[in-house]
């Protein structure tokens, strides 16, 4: 019996393993939902959506705050999901650390989480995301 998808447990529990399927669809979704909140923080950062002389700052704060805030939880999710991905490759979420490498870092975990098979098999992280007949 397949187990309910629970989005709380999908992008903020960091325990078991996911597939590359459902870490790119988790990613783009993310993705999606953070382009709003970015623009709105963009556009407080700039002086608001109007004019910079018909805004005062109690205004670009109300932009400023929410969306700093949820760009925040968006990212936490992302995190959530590349450790989950390291789970899946039988490896521990402390591997995220080597994103602190410039450049070398980013592209390292894009190719570790985005695009290698997770081990084949049931690893000390639980079983394996990718059901194969």
């Amino acid at each position: 019996m397949n187990k309910k998808f629970n989005v709380l447990d999908f992008f903020f529990d960091w325990n078991g393993r996911i597939s590359r399927k459902e870490f790119w669809f988790g990613l783009i979704s993310l993705s999606i939902i953070s382009i709003p909140f970015t623009l709105a923080l963009f556009f407080s950062l700039l002086g608001g959506f109007g004019s910079v002389y018909n805004q005062n700052s109690s205004q670009i704060f109300i932009y400023f705050l929410p969306s700093l805030i949820f760009i925040f939880i968006l990212s936490f999710a992302k995190i959530v999901l590349c450790i989950k991905r390291y789970h899946d490759r039988d490896k521990s979420g402390h591997w995220l650390w080597i994103s602190l490498i410039p450049f070398v870092g980013a592209i390292w975990i894009a190719v570790e989480t985005g695009f290698f098979r997770g081990a084949k098999g049931e690893n000390k992280f639980g079983k394996d995301p990718v059901k194969e007949d």
